[in-house]
Order: C-alpha cells, then sequence, then structure tokens
C-alpha cells in the first residue's frame, strides 16, 4: 500500500532542483540561462503510450516472513517492461546531441562541474582520523564479471612480474581505527599525511535541469518517483548527471543522511564499456565485511569479490542501494571523450512514508479505512520486533494490497584481499627510495580496512556520511620501514601512477609470520631447567588471563603475545607486544 504523492514530489524536485545547486554553480547557472536554453524535443515513443510512475518497479518482492537485509534493487531483471531503457535511450540522445560535434561550440557544454576533491580538502579534510543457491539474476551475473577484472596481485614476489585479476586460479572458480589518545607516532603521521593525498571524488557533474529540456526532465522525474515508491519512499531528491573520464573516481564513502536508498540510472552505452575505457563499476562493500568477526574463517584468505560488490554501468539499469554502506566507483581508465565516457544519473530516494495506489488513491474516505488496515496490519509486526522500532536500523517496506477492505497479500519490498592462513601477522619492509615516492609515482600505500568497519553497525552513526580516511588506513612505503598487520584485515595496495622504470618503482619485501608460541631469550634460552621453571612461571601469570577471557580462549579471534620479564624466578614486568585479539560475536559474553 502506498501512499500516492507523485505529484506533489514531482513539484518539490523541480523547485529543488533550481534551490539547491551548489553555491559555486548557481552564478554559472543564471549566465548559461542567459546565453540559451536547451531546445524542447519530442520523445520518441517506443510504445503506443509512455508509461505511468505505477508502471516501474525494483525487482525485490517477497513474502514478509522470508525478507533478509537487501542492501542492492535493480529495475533491469523485469523483460516485459522495456520502458526504462527506452527513456534511457531518450536522455542519453539528448546528452549526444549537445556533444555530438567537438568542433561545435554551444552554452550546453560549458555546464559541467569539475569536481575534484582529495580526502584532505574542505571540511571533512580538516577532520581526518588522528592515528588509532538461488538463481543468479543479470544484474549478480554482470557483478561477477565486474569482480573477475579487478586487479588483485599485481606482484607475486618471484622473478616473473604478475598480473592476476580476480577470474585467476582457484578463487576465480568460486566467485561468489580509533583515534588514540597518545601521541602520534611518525607512522601515524605519515598514514595521515597518505591519506589526505587520496582522491575522494573526482569526476564532471551538473544539475539535470541544465541539460534536459521540460519533457524529458519529466519523464525522469516519472520514472525515478515511480520507482522510489515501489520501494515505500516518497519522491527523490533533484537528480545529477555525473561524466566519468580517464582517471576518475570516486573513493570509498557513504552518505545515509541525504536518504535512505541511493540510485544510479546508468547512460552509459554498452560498446563504450570494456572497449573505450575499463573500471567505473559502482563498487559497494559487501555485508559480510561489515560485520567481519562474526562467524570468521582463518583456515583460508579472500579476495575481492568476497568482499566487494562490483556493478556495471549498464545502460537503462537503475540500481538502487542502501548508502550506508561504504560505496564508491572504481577508477576509469581509457577514453578521454565526453562521447564514449561512464554517463550516469544520480541521487537519493527521500524518507518513506505511507502511499496509495490504485483505486484507493480516489476517495479520500478509502484512504482513511485502508490506513486503519495498514495500523492493525502493522501491530504484529511491532510486536514481534520488541516493540521498539528504534532498536533496529534501517527501514522495511511494506506493501498490502487490499480487495474489498481486506488484506490480501504482504510483500517486503526492500581490491581487497585477506590472507591469515599463511601466519598471524604479515610484514611489509620497504626498500623504496623515498625520493622516488610522490615524485616519479603516486599510490603504492598499503591499504587496511580500518576496523572500525568490519564491526560497523555497532555504534553506527546515521547522521552524518563518513568517506575514506575514516574506512580505510593507508601506509606510505618509507624506505626501511618494517611494518607488520593482522592478515585477516581486508588489505591491498593503492594503484601505482608514473614511472615504469624498474630503478624508481615500488619495491619492498614481504611475507607472513608463522604462529606464536612461547620463546624464550637471554639466560632463560641457555638452561633447559631454567626454561621449564620458566615456563611454569608462564602458565602461573596466563591463569588470570584465562580467568578474565572466561577460561575459553575460542571465544575471542586473534592471539595476544606477552612479555614476561623474570628476575631471580619471579615476574618484574608484563608487557603487551602484540594484540589482535577480538570478540567472537557469536560467543560474546561481555
Amino acid at each position: 500500500m502506498y501512499v500516492s504523492i507523485q505529484a506533489s514530489a514531482r513539484l518539490w524536485v523541480k523547485q529543488q532542483g533550481a534551490q539547491n545547486l551548489e553555491n559555486d554553480l548557481q552564478q554559472q547557472q543564471q549566465e548559461l540561462q542567459q546565453l540559451s536554453s536547451p531546445p524542447e524535443q519530442q520523445l520518441p515513443q517506443h510504445d503506443d503510450t509512455v508509461p505511468s510512475s505505477e508502471d516501474f518497479l525494483f525487482d525485490y518482492q517477497t513474502d514478509l516472513t522470508e525478507s533478509v537485509y537487501t542492501p542492492i534493487y535493480t529495475s533491469d531483471d523485469d523483460p516485459q517492461n522495456p520502458s526504462i531503457l527506452n527513456i534511457a535511450t531518450t536522455l542519453r540522445g539528448a546528452y549526444d546531441a549537445v556533444y555530438a560535434d567537438p568542433r561545435q561550440p554551444n552554452a550546453e557544454r560549458f555546464q559541467f562541474d569539475p569536481w575534484y576533491v582529495t580526502c584532505g580538502d574542505g571540511i571533512n579534510g580538516a577532520s581526518l582520523p588522528s592515528s588509532t543457491a538461488d538463481d543468479t539474476s543479470s544484474l549478480e551475473e554482470d557483478m561477477r564479471e565486474a569482480a573477475s577484472k579487478q586487479v588483485n596481485t599485481p606482484s607475486n614476489g618471484c622473478n616473473a612480474p604478475t598480473y592476476s585479476t580476480q577470474h585467476n586460479g582457484i578463487n576465480g572458480a568460486t566467485l561468489s581505527l580509533e583515534s588514540s589518545a597518545q601521541e602520534n607516532t611518525p607512522l601515524e603521521e605519515e598514514m595521515r599525511e597518505a591519506a589526505s593525498k587520496q582522491v575522494q571524488y573526482s569526476l564532471k557533474r551538473l544539475q539535470c535541469t541544465h541539460l534536459f529540456n521540460t519533457t524529458h526532465y519529466d519523464t525522469l522525474v516519472d520514472l525515478l518517483t515511480g520507482l522510489g515508491e515501489s520501494v515505500g519512499c516518497a519522491g527523490i531528491t533533484p537528480p545529477w548527471l555525473s561524466l566519468y573520464l580517464d582517471g576518475d573516481t570516486q573513493n570509498y564513502h557513504s552518505d545515509a543522511s541525504h536518504g535512505p536508498l541511493a540510485y544510479v540510472y546508468s547512460l552509459t552505452l554498452d560498446e563504450d564499456y570494456g572497449t573505450f575505457f575499463t573500471g567505473g563499476e559502482t563498487m559497494l562493500l559487501d555485508p559480510s565485511v561489515l560485520e567481519y568477526w562474526r562467524g570468521y574463517d582463518g583456515s583460508k584468505g579472500v579476495e575481492a569479490p568476497n568482499l566487494v560488490k562490483y556493478i556495471p554501468p549498464t545502460l537503462g539499469r537503475v540500481v538502487a542501494f542502501d548508502p550506508r554502506i561504504p560505496h564508491g566507483v572504481t577508477p576509469v581508465r581509457g577514453t578521454r571523450d565526453v562521447r564514449h565516457g561512464r554517463v550516469v544519473i544520480h541521487g537519493w530516494f527521500t524518507q518513506p512514508e505511507i502511499q496509495f495506489r490504485g483505486e484507493l488513491n480516489t476517495n479520500e474516505i478509502w484512504r482513511e479505512e485502508a490506513r486503519a488496515v495498514v495500523e492493525a496490519a502493522m501491530d504484529p509486526i511491532i510486536e514481534t520486533l520488541g516493540g521498539d522500532i528504534g532498536r533496529i536500523l534501517g527501514y522495511l517496506a511494506i506493501q498490502i494490497d487490499v480487495v474489498d477492505g481486506s488484506v490480501t497479500d504482504v510483500t517486503d519490498t526492500q581490491n581487497y584481499h585477506s590472507d591469515a592462513s599463511h601466519g598471524p601477522l604479515a610484514y611489509v619492509y620497504s626498500l623504496t627510495l623515498d625520493e622516488d615516492y610522490g615524485t616519479f609515482f603516486t599510490g603504492g600505500e598499503t591499504m587496511l580496512l580500518d576496523p572500525s568497519v568490519l564491526e560497523y553497525w555497532r555504534g553506527y552513526d546515521g547522521s552524518k556520511g563518513v568517506e575514506a580516511p575514516n574506512l580505510v588506513k593507508y601506509i606510505p612505503p618509507t624506505f626501511g620501514r618494517v611494518v607488520a598487520f593482522d592478515p585477516r584485515i581486508p588489505h591491498g595496495v593503492t594503484p601505482v601512477r608514473g614511472t615504469r622504470d624498474v630503478r624508481h618503482g615500488r619495491v619492498v619485501i614481504h611475507g607472513w609470520f608463522t604462529q606464536p608460541e612461547i620463546q624464550f631469550r637471554g639466560e632463560l634460552n641457555t638452561n633447559e631447567i631454567w626454561r621449564e621453571d620458566a615456563r611454569l612461571v608462564v602458565e602461573a601469570a596466563m591463569d588470570p588471563i584465562i580467568e578474565t577471557l572466561g577460561g575459553d580462549i575460542g571465544r575471542t579471534l586473534g592471539y595476544l603475545a606477552i612479555q614476561l620479564d623474570i628476575v631471580d624466578g619471579s615476574v618484574t614486568d608484563v608487557t603487551a607486544v602484540a594484540d589482535t585479539l577480538v570478540a567472537d560475536p557469536e560467543d560474546f559474553r561481555g
């Protein structure tokens, strides 16, 4: 059951399209509107009638009792409704008409905002973190294919250069830190500096009201508001059109404050993707990463397709997703021609509310009676949730089909890797010359997901978005430094751009430390009797630690390395020298 506010939602978008533009675009808009305005064009009629907004639906409808958290929705799984593709073709035609002749200038060609933001720019930069078995849908097939093309391991440490994509090898066959109160160390300062240099956003964008005429824009709004209503959302924010050419990207970020679902409507030509350019996939962290330690299996490593979802920019597809999940766009490599880049329309669906469709929308008395039916149907759901909706995160959109005053149906419409099996700690020993890093090449930082991402929903704050420095740690390849890290955490290396000279590239030695065990140093290591006596001291010192952990080390994941200083048979100091313990969510007792 939906409240039909389609007309008011469309009016709101039109008004906001003129009022909510970025400050730096307002003056440009006025000047360009004085020069010219997009000519009125007729929409090609692919069908006898233009579809109603109620004809547009996302693909997810399931019985309420079987509903589970679903972060991604797509419009393209209904071959009986080609209208969305037809509209995309028409809008793409309007775009191409502006840029068809690169030698012919016109006012519309100068309206793009070249948006380039590093992680260190602006307000967010000032607050950089201080150191501390169903059938597969066509979308899923495309995501699998996109994931298989991602580069995973550029080098394997052997003499022969290795270039590995996600499609290679055994894994390819089975594709399926907080701030510290202490003073910053040199490494932490360099990590902060490296994070500030990462590209957060690089693209060309403009408001759709600047490019499309009234007919085209109204059709676009009808499409998007109809799709939003199909998942219980009342309207949309003003849509943007963005162009990605060589080097353009969006780094990981979240932007849930704009609305409960974000959308991307692709106008990218299928013949351009993979031919004129590579990359440009929408990327989202897999939901399993956000609860990484739940059911963690340390016996095997994982690679990017198990950690990240890649969605190709297929022409005519509308993809909606949970904007709370860290997401971005993979770097585009190839064309610099605006006629062959990644072209998408994007924005957010606004907050959900009750909506009515069909005959219920034609009579106010009927709507009030239906509202009473809705409230009665919601009571058992609220009771099931413990009587407190606030204890969960997100929203649940329910469609209630009402016939003759009775409910007949209820449905819900709602390049990294890890390699812990090699050892408990991985290491990287940099032989990279400091004068080469940042001069002969950029990139090459070791990157690790921030531990907070692996428990993303614990203490989640949806009132503000986050960007890459809050989600990823970047470690520069400083010469002579050895960095050890927990290899269970998804990690990788940022793309190196620049030199192809082997004398000036990123050069590192890397591997893993083996499984931990009791070790003796100093005089204790020279006498077996002393070692046995010391072992008893160690066991006695461990008793209170084991007791604190509940008597069962297995309830935690990782290891704790403790250094005991022993003088004359007594422990004089106890120091933790390594700690990768995390609580097992399946067996957490406080």
